[in-house]
């Protein structure tokens, strides 16, 4: 996945907000706005289930790579655990300030306009 650079000032934000845009990459913009597109890899149980009469499905985000493994109780579909795999670049450097919905969504459409 490519996306085009896209400069922090032809993003329109608050003052108060634009420092925090420093360093967030536009590449991840769409997934952070409307969510990750997760597609099925494929499921696994036995040695890789946390519990008995447990699945592992395995997810793809189409857009970042991310991807996200489910452990599912087989009979009743009760979601056991989660695990989330983000591509490199796609969290926020620690000690960075949380980035708004609301300026995700700035950056996101000033990366595809």
């Amino acid at each position: 996945m490519t996306a085009d650079v896209v400069h922090i000032a032809a993003v329109k934000t608050t003052r108060k907000a634009r420092p925090a845009l420093e360093g967030a990459d536009p590449t991840f913009a769409e997934c952070h706005t409307l969510g990750h597109a997760w597609h099925r890899l494929g499921t696994k149980q036995g040695e890789w289930a946390k519990g008995p009469g447990e699945t592992v499905v395995y997810l793809e985000c189409l857009r970042c790579t991310s991807h996200r493994a489910d452990w599912i109780r087989s009979a009743t579909g009760v979601l056991a655990a989660r695990r989330y795999y983000y591509t490199e670049g796609y969290l926020r450097p620690k000690g960075s300030a949380k980035l708004p919905r609301k300026d995700w969504r700035a950056l996101w459409l000033a990366a595809t306009s």
